[in-house]
């Protein structure tokens, strides 16, 4: 706990009855008042991949356990499957290329008769 304070008063029973809170004894209320900083037991720092245009589409509520199997983060999949899309053209047009290339060398090495 964080920059906690701790007090005890003792105050004399003159009402005869119980406060909310307090602990009454021998006709002497033993109130505590505490502040400072709570932290959880367990916790996990998520953070996010670093792809370009990802949007979250859900997230969990802050401070809300977690089990396992819950859905923690969910991202928008429309981005992503386009970045597929457009990283799978890259990949094709560089096999293209380096095909278009062994074919020109193949030509290159024949030789003239």
């Amino acid at each position: 706990m964080a920059a906690a304070v701790r007090r005890l008063s003792l105050t004399p029973d003159h009402r005869g009855g119980s406060r909310r809170g307090a602990r009454q004894t021998r006709g002497f209320y033993h109130q505590c008042a505490h502040r400072g900083a709570i932290k959880s037991a367990h916790s996990t720092i998520l953070t996010a991949p670093q792809v370009p245009g990802l949007r979250i589409v859900h997230l969990a509520d802050n401070g809300r356990p977690v089990k396992k199997g819950d859905v923690v983060v969910e991202f928008d999949p429309i981005q992503q499957e386009q970045n597929v899309i457009e990283r799978t053209t890259s990949v094709r047009s560089a096999d293209g290329d380096i095909e278009q290339l062994k074919a020109t060398q193949v030509m290159n090495t024949k030789p003239t008769p």
